[in-house]
């Protein structure tokens, strides 16, 4: 099995289904915090110095 492969059976990643808008009508800077919102998941409110979940 790959590494990405390995990372996404751990839950290492967080996934959403691709949403047309934030493709194609979304500048690139904004794409995370976009795709983030789609979970539910306000990207602001995380700090970088958190272990793993």
């Amino acid at each position: 099995m790959g590494q990405l492969e390995e990372e996404l059976k751990e839950n290492s990643w967080l996934t959403v289904e691709a949403e047309s808008s934030v493709l194609f009508n979304t500048p690139p800077v904004e794409r995370l915090t976009a795709a983030a919102g789609l979970l539910g998941i306000d990207l602001n409110l995380m700090t970088r110095d958190a272990g793993h979940a």
